[in-house]
């Protein structure tokens, strides 16, 4: 409207000056049409500045959801190579504890025997309920024997499963239950350490050596 009434003006402007009806309404069209034209290159402009910090807000956003798309994408990665180095190294604990197991009891019980005691081992260390196929017989090995083996499992387990010693009584108590079915699990867990008298089983700080 504002650019109409600018070319009217500008018609009547020119009348007065002595122009013919012809010659004003080219005026008027020509002035018409440059405020149109103008108007439009306006209206874009202002569309484009207006436009640009969306734009940037857009890319922004982008980003910062790509960045934390790949912070989660690495701290799953840091969770799945936790759980690998966890249970390789439940893995590695484990098959220290059965040598030991197989080197100490290998004199003085059958191989069936072992392969009992080594089977309740992993469950031992994964907290699963257990229960030997049949009662284990020992020879030659004192009550306080199979404490220091219990100690000493207990001790090399430690680290990884930071179980209480009350857990490796309830695990002799069950594998040992025909050499300790009458010794109350109190007075087990008081002599897990016992070391007076002789014995065979020595209290080791690391099965490994």
């Amino acid at each position: 409207m504002g650019i109409a009434v600018l070319a009217l003006l500008s018609r009547y402007f020119f009348l007065s000056q002595g122009f013919d009806d012809f010659g004003a309404n080219t005026i008027f069209f020509i002035v018409l049409v440059i405020g149109i034209l103008f108007f439009i290159s306006y209206i874009e402009l202002l569309q484009h500045i207006v436009s640009k910090p969306t734009e940037k807000k857009d890319i922004s956003e982008e980003a910062i959801n790509q960045t934390i798309e790949d912070e989660e994408q690495t701290l799953d990665s840091i969770r799945e190579q936790y759980q690998l180095d966890q249970h390789q190294q439940n893995i590695l604990s484990l098959d220290n504890a059965i040598k030991y197991t197989q080197e100490t009891f290998a004199p003085y019980t059958s191989d069936e025997n072992i392969r009992i005691i080594c089977s309740a081992l992993s469950d031992y260390l994964y907290n699963v309920d257990f229960k030997p196929s049949k009662a284990i017989s020992i020879k030659e090995l004192s009550n306080i024997d199979l404490y220091h083996y219990g100690w000493n499992i207990w001790n090399h387990f430690k680290p990884i499963k930071k179980n209480k010693q009350e857990d490796i009584v309830h695990f002799l108590k069950i594998v040992f239950n025909k050499q300790l079915s009458d010794i109350e699990s109190t007075t087990i867990r008081k002599k897990l350490t016992f070391d007076e008298g002789a014995c065979i089983i020595e209290l080791k700080k690391d099965i490994i050596l």
